[in-house]
């Protein structure tokens, strides 16, 4: 019996073995993903190395390029492209260039004899292996101008990269995990220098709360992107083939964007794989209803760092403190002094170090309202450490503002006054520390500015024998910055005369005064193109990059008569509504619309100096002209509100194929936005041509005294006809008090 039982058994085996056999091969057919996308990147000399930094030369023997590498790719590959022009003035072969990639040996590159001279192209490989997250490629000159008695300075000694080298990397997709808490990667990733763009994704025309949820979520990716810039291309209905986007939708547009997703009971944020691409990531943030989205967007904004596994559902949302005016984190502190430790963005920021230390640089953020008029200057407070100089009279430190020079400093090598009380890491034990208190002129500064200390060190010959052939540096030069040196805004008050279209771009004034954007209403149309969504999405991002917070309270709507047009300031995108127009009318100096666009001209030319200066040349448009026409046609437009006493009205209009692009492309990079100014802005392709035109206003508060004063400068012969008068009239008084005291004592007398 147990023999028929084994044979039954043996013959089931055998009869089900080919369909094993053949069902093996087909099952992994089936769900492999497709091969991962490889493609080749090219990064110029000119991105990744210091700006005007290409050469090395005599002690300036390293030349430094860094790169990131993100987190979901891989090098397969990686070259250097390099075109160079060594000095004709070096000796062959025993000059020579070194190349390191993160402190390893990749190769020496020879400077033969028919090198000398002439521009030199040649290729060579990096080791794929020593690339990590963040990596430094460093070329070292070894150089030689003469067999015997060389001095190191000398000026001979040097080969200049043209911008024309590149190095480029080879990369492969890498897939990543579904979970929440790698974000914001790999939407933002710090390593790449790239501008961001992030594609939205929405199931139609998003409505009011919708766009709010984007917008909320564009400016939490601009207070990532920084210095990058930041673009938002918006979709309808239809989902990326390629690369990451966000996706924003209710139970009831699922179907059509997610196909087989469920329905979700809470807000919700989700991590997903690209139904078109297993290698790119689709964030969905979802809802019951547009509530609930906009409940989903806020926690990823102000609690991304909550945010875990595949999926995380919002339980509850409460805003506890408001924010307050002036209180952005990217903005100087203007309750107290700010310390520059404050405006570090990476360890070691404030030290320098080599035979020639490079430039320490601190960027600082401050609201562009801050009336400096006839101010005597920013006080800085500065403390400094340094390797004592061999002789006194070859070292300084120089501080500059916005690359405008401020002051200069001998560095002496008995410097009587330390620091104390500072619990800092020692760089050297033998450095001197001394401190000193001056004012940086406050009309150097604008909304976005640099500070940029210069230790420099002088040669001079050795032995002090000026027949010398070479000459003597300190060997181990380190330099730093006190992190407890101030700088202090605290004094100043808030006063500026409006429009000013160049304090909208460049800092986002007068919306970003809250960093919240809690007192901005958006207008935007009843039925938006995905142009104008993305640049209403640029701008968010813009505004997040500008204040380093998240715009949670901006108001978003499409209906004109129901717009809340109390305090709060207005931001129009799109063609401004009839009845809207007719109540500003009084106010605009410019508008266009699908029929015409009409411009008030002045007749003279407007005065270009800035406030505080002076009031920046407002004079009244005695022209107005209307056109019609077929090119496209983009205005920036600036004016008070019609509707609240020192409240303000910015109008980003457009008609035609590409107009709300051309303001799209020009908000979102952080270069080339010195034309626009003034209170209106036009642009026709790559022209852009500002105006300074109707009658200023005035934001913030003064004292009596100072607001007075500060209006009289401008009409000196009022200011000079008022003195005249003041003066007589006090002459007048002290006459009667005086012959009044000389009739008190001659009745005395009497």
């Amino acid at each position: 019996m147990k023999g028929v039982t084994r044979f039954l058994i043996a013959a089931a085996l055998l009869a089900c073995a080919p369909w094993t056999i053949a069902a093996s091969p087909a099952a992994p057919a089936n769900n492999t993903p497709a091969p991962p996308p490889l493609q080749e990147r090219q990064l110029g000399f000119n991105q990744i190395s210091s700006a005007g930094n290409l050469t090395t030369r005599n002690v300036l023997r390293n030349l430094y390029a860094e790169f990131g590498l993100r987190s979901d790719e891989m090098v397969t590959g990686a070259r250097l492209h390099l075109v160079y022009t060594p000095s004709p003035a070096l000796i062959p072969v025993q000059s020579h260039l070194k190349v390191y990639l993160n402190n390893e040996l990749m190769g020496v590159l020879p400077i033969n004899q028919a090198d000398l001279g002439k521009e030199i192209t040649r290729d060579l490989p990096l080791d794929a292996q020593f690339i990590a997250d963040y990596n430094s490629v460093r070329f070292e000159l070894v150089g030689h101008y003469a067999p015997i008695c060389e001095d190191s300075l000398h000026s001979s000694l040097w080969v200049d990269f043209s911008a024309k080298s590149q190095l480029i990397l080879s990369t492969q997709a890498l897939k990543t995990q579904n979970d929440l808490a790698m974000l914001p990667e790999p939407f933002f990733d710090q390593r790449d220098p790239a501008a961001l763009s992030v594609p939205f994704v929405f199931a139609d025309r998003p409505n009011s709360m919708e766009q709010t949820a984007g917008a909320i979520m564009a400016s939490w990716l601009g207070t990532l992107s920084g210095w990058r810039g930041a673009s938002f291309p918006t979709a309808y209905g239809q989902l990326p083939t390629q690369g990451n986007a966000i996706v924003f939708a209710t139970n009831a547009q699922l179907p059509d964007l997610i196909e087989g997703h469920a329905e979700v009971a809470a807000p919700t944020i989700e991590i997903i794989d690209n139904p078109h691409n297993p290698y790119a990531k689709l964030l969905l943030i979802l809802g019951r209803d547009d509530n609930d989205l906009l409940i989903a967007a806020k926690a990823v904004a102000l609690g991304a760092v909550t945010l875990r596994g595949q999926s995380t559902t919002v339980d509850s949302l409460q805003t506890l403190t408001p924010r307050q005016p002036y209180d952005a984190p990217n903005w100087v502190s203007l309750e107290r002094p700010t310390r520059l430790g404050e405006l570090m963005e990476y360890p070691n920021q404030l030290e320098a170090s080599g035979m020639v230390p490079r430039p320490i640089t601190l960027a600082f953020n401050i609201p562009p309202d801050l009336f400096v008029w006839r101010n005597r200057g920013i006080p800085l407070d500065l403390k400094y450490r340094y390797t004592p100089p061999l002789r006194d009279d070859t070292a300084l430190l120089t501080v500059n503002a916005n690359n405008q020079f401020i002051k200069a400093f001998t560095l002496s090598k008995n410097a009587n006054q330390s620091i104390g009380g500072v619990n800092l890491p020692i760089l050297n034990e033998n450095l001197l520390g001394t401190s000193t208190g001056f004012q940086v002129p406050s009309l150097k500064l604008g909304a976005r500015n640099e500070l940029r200390f210069d230790f420099s060190f002088g040669a001079f010959p050795a032995n002090g024998d000026t027949t010398s052939c070479t000459t003597t540096l300190p060997l181990n030069i380190q330099a730093a910055i006190d992190p407890d040196s101030t700088i202090d805004f605290s004094s100043l008050y808030h006063y500026k005369a409006m429009p000013d279209l160049r304090a909208f771009v460049s800092a986002g004034y007068p919306f970003t005064r809250l960093a919240d954007l809690s007192q901005t209403q958006v207008l935007m149309p009843s039925q938006p193109t995905p142009e104008q969504t993305g640049l209403l999405f640029t701008l968010m991002g813009r505004m997040g990059a500008i204040t380093g917070y998240p715009a949670t309270q901006v108001t978003i709507g499409d209906d004109w008569s129901a717009v809340n047009k109390g305090e709060r300031d207005l931001l129009i995108l799109g063609e401004i509504p009839e009845q809207a127009r007719a109540e500003m009318n009084k106010n605009m100096s410019a508008f266009v619309d699908q029929t015409r666009t009409s411009l008030m001209l002045p007749n003279r030319k407007a005065s270009r100096l800035e406030p505080p200066l002076q009031d920046p040349g407002f004079i009244a448009g005695d022209t107005q002209l209307e056109t019609s026409s077929t090119g496209p046609i983009s205005a920036l437009v600036g004016f008070e509100s019609p509707y609240a006493k020192a409240r303000s009205v910015v109008a980003l209009m457009g008609y035609g194929e590409g107009s709300y692009q051309q303001l799209e492309q020009a908000l979102s990079r952080n270069t080339g936005l010195e034309t626009i100014t003034g209170s209106v802005s036009l642009f026709r392709g790559n022209r852009t041509d500002s105006h300074i035109v109707g009658d200023p206003y005035y934001v913030g508060s003064l004292p009596w005294w100072l607001l007075l004063w500060y209006h009289l400068s401008a009409h000196p012969l009022l200011l000079a006809f008022i003195a005249i008068v003041t003066t007589l009239l006090l002459a007048a008084l002290l006459w009667n008090i005086l012959r009044w005291l000389a009739r008190r004592r001659l009745q005395e007398h009497e």
